[in-house]
């Protein structure tokens, strides 16, 4: 009978173990299973039209590539991807999203102006799906062909 019991009590105390290392997890607890947290914020990997590129057709459509997927709890991408006029001021379009190929798109609803110089921007906020965030902007330039 003593066997039953420090058996019983012994199998209770692994349950109750388990369970407490489960729920910690589950909370934000230290125990990850051996997985480390993600702890770094997304990068910009590549941008279309690249850095300084000239002869870009008049209907660009503006691309940010990130290296890891990135959620904007801010509600959408309209206020974050954006561009800079000539004169200064912010010209905006429709801004989306592709999760899987983690992709940010500016589309423009008029045809930027030839010859000149626009600045693409992607404003400090987004975050990755840990809820690391990048802790700057980003900005770059292209000229439109004539």
């Amino acid at each position: 009978m003593a066997n039953n019991g420090f058996f019983l009590s012994t199998s209770l105390y692994c349950c109750i173990v388990m369970v407490v290392n489960v729920l910690a997890a589950a909370c934000g607890g230290t125990d990850t299973g051996g997985v480390e947290p993600d702890t770094t914020p997304p990068v910009v990997v590549r941008t279309e039209p690249a850095d300084g590129a000239s002869g870009v057709a008049n209907d660009v459509k503006i691309k940010v590539w990130f290296d890891e997927a990135v959620d904007n709890k801010k509600g959408g991408w309209d206020d974050l991807l954006h561009l800079r006029k000539p004169d200064g001021s912010n010209l905006y379009g429709n801004s989306s999203y592709d999760l899987e190929q983690h992709v940010a798109s500016l589309n423009m609803s008029i045809d930027l102006m030839a010859g000149q110089t626009y600045t693409a921007v992607l404003e400090k906020g987004i975050c990755d799906l840990a809820g690391n965030c990048m802790g700057e902007g980003l900005t770059w330039t292209f000229t439109i062909a004539q």
